[in-house]
């Protein structure tokens, strides 16, 4: 597997709900990509401060894989966790609610990782970051859980 680039990705309220639009595409030789399959795959969105599991201070390793600010688990199987997208055509939704994207401004680290779903086995598919943007008046309206309904475009 080759290097993977940082993307920046744009820049979202603070305290907005929210969707991450991402495809699994194959880029050909011709500069031209094809829509990887996600059947049989789970797909995990992880948001977290620093790019690297350590803690800048002392350079100590964390342990485990819980120092997110917040993660999205998608079964590509799940039709409901698909929303209505075809696994097939390598295309995810991930939902940001609005508890999640309630942090402090700044830029945060975002990847993205496969795993398969018959052989356990993970693979890092996307590197990236995202601004948490505030603005004068933002603010918590409700503390309830969004309901995306249908969110497919």
């Amino acid at each position: 597997m080759g290097k993977l680039n940082v993307v920046s990705l744009d820049a979202h309220p603070r305290g907005d709900s929210g969707v991450l639009r991402w495809s699994w595409v194959k880029k050909e030789s011709d500069n031209t990509t094809t829509a990887l399959s996600l059947v049989g795959y789970k797909v995990s969105l992880t948001v977290k401060a620093n790019q690297y599991d350590t803690d800048e201070s002392d350079d100590t390793a964390v342990e485990g894989y819980d120092n997110t600010l917040w993660r999205v688990d998608i079964d590509c199987d799940n039709s409901t966790d698909m929303h209505g997208l075809d696994p097939a055509e390598g295309k995810v939704l991930f939902p940001m609610p609005k508890q999640a994207t309630w942090i402090t401004p700044g830029t945060y680290w975002i990847d993205i990782v496969v795993e398969n779903k018959a052989s356990y086995r993970t693979t890092t598919v996307f590197l990236g970051k995202i601004e948490v943007q505030g603005h004068p008046t933002n603010r918590r309206t409700t503390d309830h859980t969004d309901d995306f309904g249908d969110i497919t475009e």
